[in-house]
């Protein structure tokens, strides 16, 4: 299901029943093929799990669950795997209200999405929507409903990406679709201004490390970045004048 930059590889091996679909386990794979490859495990109270995601920290995110959708009692858990195989795997999680969750991507800065699901047994139905998840664990996981303008017209079910700038992406409905119609979605964090470099909504560490590896350079320089010439009026050079406008907006945040 995904590769990092170091070659963990991540899935699910699937066990064989005609009965019941979703019978699998999250598995990191030995990239060499010698089949040293490893169980995830799952969650207390549940047989089953799959992995989506791994990122270049070698953090693994997918889902616990436990028989088919076609039952009541497959309700996936958001799950932040042990890579070790040791089964320390954290509960990430749902939303008030909603009593399941899947998370399917994670980025380099560790920012998790995917959604929460209501199961509306014994309908068959399914309500869903999209979430970031808290990085740390704690459940305080946002619905990213909640972060765009409510006369947008968009409900966002699901959240299938997320790049390490911020960018999510996903599917939903829009009010202007049929009924039933999905949609596509691309949501972008708001900048925090122009020091905010990534953009991830806040100016920090991340961003001043940007700038300190151009410090002193100019156009034409191999580190030379262009945004990190801050100060007005522009100079093709990276030094104190723009490390004080730099520092004027550090730990910023966008509204």
């Amino acid at each position: 299901m995904s590769i990092n930059d170091g070659n963990l590889i991540v899935g699910f091996a699937k066990k064989p029943d005609p009965f019941h679909y979703y019978k699998d386990r999250a598995v990191l794979f030995d990239p060499t093929g010698g089949q040293n490859n490893v169980d995830l495990g799952t969650l207390p109270g549940y047989d089953y799990s799959l992995a989506f995601s791994v990122n270049n920290k070698g953090q693994i995110v997918g889902r616990a669950n436990n028989l088919d959708m076609s039952g009541e009692n497959w309700n996936p858990r958001a799950v932040l795997f042990d890579p070790t195989g040791d089964g320390k795997n954290i509960d990430l999680g749902a939303l008030p209200g909603y009593d399941s969750a899947e998370v399917f991507s994670i980025n380099n800065k560790g920012q998790m999405v995917g959604r929460a699901l209501i199961n509306e047994w014994p309908t068959g139905f399914w309500d869903d929507t999209a979430v970031m998840f808290d990085t740390t664990g704690a459940g305080n996981n946002i619905k990213l409903e909640d972060l765009i303008n409510p006369d947008s017209g968009w409900f966002l079910s699901l959240a299938m990406s997320i790049n390490d700038n911020g960018w999510i992406v996903g599917w939903g409905y829009h009010v202007s679709y049929p009924p039933g119609h999905r949609n596509s979605f691309l949501l972008t964090p708001i900048s925090a201004g122009p020091a905010d470099f990534e953009p991830d909504t806040d100016v920090d560490l991340e961003d001043f490390a940007v700038f300190a590896a151009a410090w002193k350079s100019r156009q034409g320089d191999q580190n030379y970045e262009p945004l990190c010439d801050l100060a007005e009026p522009k100079d093709n050079f990276i030094d104190e004048r723009d490390l004080a406008v730099f520092a004027e907006s550090y730990l910023i945040v966008a509204p």
